[in-house]
């Protein structure tokens, strides 16, 4: 097992800027909203594009929170076994889900 990495997850604007979506900040790009692979003991962290704070909630029960315009505190340490799910979602909006799933590299 290779790592552990640094992965970070941007919140952007979406929908004309009334709303936000989760981008994995991969290479290559992916979709907004598309899932983040990681392994265990992986760190993530979240840059908050938008002029809205954010409270955001792992499906672990762990919350990180993420300033207007900054960066999310604490940072998330990913625990689980490959295959596993993590789900998150944000105060702002609950039904925006965002997903980190495990793997190994």
């Amino acid at each position: 097992m290779a790592g552990p990495f640094d992965w970070s997850i941007k919140i952007v604007p979406a929908d004309g800027g009334k709303g936000f979506a989760f981008q994995p900040d991969v290479v290559p790009p992916v979709a907004p909203n598309a899932t983040l692979f990681a392994q265990a003991a992986d760190i993530v962290s979240w840059g908050n594009e938008t002029d809205t704070a954010h409270t955001l909630t792992m499906s672990t029960g762990q919350t990180v929170t993420c300033p207007a315009n900054g960066s999310s505190t604490p940072q998330y340490v990913v625990l689980g076994k490959p295959n596993d799910t993590i789900s998150y979602r944000s105060s702002v909006d609950p039904a925006i889900v965002g997903t980190i799933t495990l793997t190994t590299f």
